[in-house]
């Protein structure tokens, strides 16, 4: 996902009563100058954002940006400030807008989403204000509050006891110092952080508390709600550095997360065990005034978040994160009214003011969430869908309608959507869908690539144990994944009248060579749509497959153990028919095993050999079996072949497949290691000789198999090397230790064959 961060200068402004013209230079990724323009629509709740003037410098090219023109922006008033709220379609983009206007300026972000794929971030005007969020939050800026001639430092934004409304005689709370500069900040910050510190008041304790609106002391009594913390939009007070006693926002956040590390100081036993807690409270509100604790029931709240029970934790830095709780009220979010407080019960501190409570708070943040939290194509859930995976691939029909459905974790959040279909008939689709935090701060792009799979319809051949079944029409789906990779869907598969399910083995690797598409693999296929032995299964069943498609047509053969209990049956299905040219041969001869060196007594075989792509052969050892125990069918897959003289050499060591095998077979894991030391086959005859040790727990047996006669010495009978070295005979086939007088056979590792005379 490309992300363009746009930023632009603090602006200058000219202004009438019902429009307003921010100007000022684009910087960053853009360049030259330009504006916002925000113009009141006649509703009085929306209006007509124009962004205007700006060009977009990659490399060293610089191309203009078409003007943004934004209709039907949400406005709306919160004390000085005009919040702006909004998502419209400009030009080539979906454009989500947030904007404030206070004191002649704007602060204003903005994202340009393409084919809910590729998406640029920009902002522009004052940079003091973080849109979403609280000023004053990362707590780096600070002010001085003052109160009969006495002084202390409070973090901008937020405010403590010094910038009270204060009555009575707890008003001498107001002289204390309840707020200091720290810089024991939270692991892996830099820079400051607030301490907030409890107080006596004439010997009475006096928790500390900070707040972004602002504090009432009404009542000698502690738990009086005279003693508050206050959001009233609607005054005009300020503090020291001209902000209001209150927080302007207009989004609705998921969750609140802060830092905090907490001591209580010198508490008397009882409140040490009662009260053991500090307070965190953040109340969502429509703007009006509202105080915590509340004096009556207000039907202004939005949303609250609130932690009661923060505890000491050994006096460490912890996070803290509390999400929101949101009414059914239908209100617009205007102010933010939040507040922590060194305990959770008012009036209970410290005795000793020497040796106060103490909360440090650092980097307080409002969360925005941006993931799905569901994705449905046609109105079913996409396979395999989590929130935090974010590519797809699913199979549909041609004709389908494929309707996009999701939902998110977000309260509110910006969501664009597209489909982008190519051009080439296939009825495939990419659906591009980015969710973008209600701040604009992030966003996370989910791509669904809805493919089209061809169907082969064909008769299917079941073989159960060796014994086959009647044969039934069965149909196959075959999906490109891209990269030369595949999906097959056995659609419905079914044996011994006993429904399994839709089988679907992916990432099958496909060769292509003169029209003819061939696959072999061997891995988990999942089972979906099951009956109940999907589930006995795990909903998965161990495929080993080798097909092939050809002029329209799909061959496969395929190999399913199934094991139930303690029994497995050995499944074998055969779909469609092999293209006539395909190259596969089948020997029958004489097998001799050697076991540990003491031979057995030759006994008839079978080995197929089948050729896959230039070079590359597999060969099947069909029923293997030594010392009277069966093994099964060994598959070796990927073999080498060198073509020469009329023969076809083979080399290769690996591990090879058993499939359709008995308990031995179990207890290898379905698979042995296999050298073939020679090989070579020419005019219907193969000689192989190969090695497969065999392991059981702790016991190793060498067997060396060698299946049918070895032509006469001579030149088309001499294998080619396994380790690189090059071999020499002389005219009879006669292997020699290097160059002898006379004429000389040469053969090299790849099976090339020259004469050498020596004189």
């Amino acid at each position: 996902m490309n992300k363009l961060f746009i930023t632009m200068a603090t602006a200058a402004l000219s202004i009438s009563a019902a429009a307003a013209d921010f100007t000022g230079s684009f910087g960053k990724d853009l360049n030259g100058n330009g504006k916002i323009s925000v113009v009141d629509n006649a509703d009085g709740k929306t209006v007509k954002v124009t962004i205007s003037g700006a060009t977009i410098k990659v490399g060293t090219t610089s191309a203009p940006v078409s003007d943004l023109v934004l209709d039907g922006v949400k406005s709306s008033k919160v004390g000085k400030f005009q919040l702006l709220n909004g998502k419209a379609h400009a030009g080539d983009y979906d454009v989500f807008f947030l904007g404030q206007v206070a004191d002649g300026k704007i602060t204003a972000k903005f994202n340009l989403n393409l084919n809910g794929a590729y998406y640029a971030q920009g902002t522009f005007g004052e940079t003091r204000y973080t849109l979403g969020q609280l000023l004053g939050s990362d707590f780096e800026s600070w002010h001085k509050a003052e109160y009969k001639g006495k002084t202390s430092d409070e973090p901008d934004g937020w405010h403590s006891f010094m910038s009270a409304n204060a009555s009575s005689i707890y008003a001498a709370a107001c002289k204390n110092t309840h707020t200091f500069i720290s810089k024991d900040v939270r692991p892996g910050a830099k820079g400051q952080c607030v301490k907030v510190v409890s107080s006596t008041v004439i010997g009475v304790p006096a928790n500390g508390t900070i707040t972004t609106g602002r504090l009432y002391a009404g009542s000698t009594t502690a738990t009086n709600t005279k003693n508050n913390a206050t959001s009233d939009p609607a005054g005009t007070d300020v503090d020291s550095n001209n902000d209001p006693f209150y927080a302007p926002i207009n989004t609705l956040p998921d969750s609140i997360a802060v830092w905090v590390k907490y001591k209580q100081g010198a508490l008397s036993a009882d409140n040490k065990q009662n009260y053991p807690y500090a307070n965190l409270s953040a109340v969502l509100t429509d703007g009006t005034k509202y105080q915590d604790p509340e004096d009556k029931t207000y039907t202004n709240v939005l949303a609250k978040a609130q932690n009661k029970k923060i505890e000491e934790n050994g006096n460490v830095w912890q996070r803290i994160s509390v999400p929101f709780a949101y009414t059914d009220a239908k209100l617009d979010p205007k102010a933010m009214l939040v507040t922590l407080s060194t305990n959770a019960q008012p009036g209970v501190a410290s005795k000793d003011a020497s040796v106060p409570d103490e909360l440090y708070i650092d980097d307080l943040e409002l969360v925005y969430n941006s993931q799905l939290t569901s994705l449905k194509i046609d109105g079913v859930e996409v396979p395999g869908f989590a929130s935090d995976k974010y590519s797809y691939t699913v199979y549909s029909t041609k004709d389908a309608d494929k309707k996009l459905e999701y939902t998110t974790n977000a309260k509110s959040a910006f969501v664009a959507s597209e489909a982008v279909a190519p051009t080439d008939g296939s009825g495939n689709l990419v659906y591009n869908v980015t969710v973008t935090s209600a701040d604009l701060q992030t966003s996370h792009t989910y791509v669904v690539n809805v493919v089209c799979p061809t169907t082969y319809t064909d008769q299917l051949l079941i073989s159960l144990d060796g014994e086959d079944q009647e044969p039934e029409q069965a149909s196959i789906d075959v999906c490109s994944e891209g990269n030369n990779n595949y999906t097959f869907v056995l659609k419905k598969f079914s044996f011994g009248e006993i429904l399994i399910g839709d089988v679907t083995i992916s990432g099958v690797p496909c060769v292509e060579k003169n029209g003819r598409q061939t696959f072999t693999v061997e891995k988990d296929a999942t089972i979906t749509n099951g009956a109940e032995i999907a589930e006995m299964l795990g909903n998965k069943v161990h495929v080993t497959m080798n097909a092939e498609i050809e002029d329209g047509k799909l061959y496969a053969e395929m190999a399913l153990p199934v094991t139930l209990g303690e029994e497995t049956i050995n499944v074998k299905a055969t779909f469609g028919k092999k293209a006539t040219n395909v190259e596969k041969t089948t020997y029958k001869d004489q097998l001799v095993i050697s076991l540990d060196g003491e031979k057995q007594d030759p006994e008839e075989a079978t080995i197929d050999v089948i050729k896959q792509s230039e070079g590359k052969y597999t060969f099947v050892l069909n029923q293997f079996s030594f010392g009277g125990l069966l093994i099964g069918d060994v598959t070796i897959t990927d073999v080498p072949g060198v073509e020469k003289n009329g023969y076809v050499f083979y080399t290769v060591e690996k591990d090879a497949v058993i499939t359709n095998g008995a308990e031995i077979a179990e207890a290898l894991g379905n698979k042995v290691h296999v050298k073939i030391v020679e090989a070579y086959s020419k005019d219907g005859k193969l000689y192989a000789k190969m090695t497969l040790p065999v392991t059981i727990e702790d016991a190793t047996m060498n067997v060396e198999a060698v299946f049918g006669e070895k032509p006469a010495a001579g030149i088309n009978g001499i294998t080619t090397t396994q380790n690189g070295k090059v071999e020499v005979y002389n005219v009879n086939g006669v292997r020699l230790n290097g160059l002898q007088k006379g004429l000389n056979i040469v053969r090299s590792a790849d099976g090339k064959v020259k004469k050498v005379l020596v004189k």
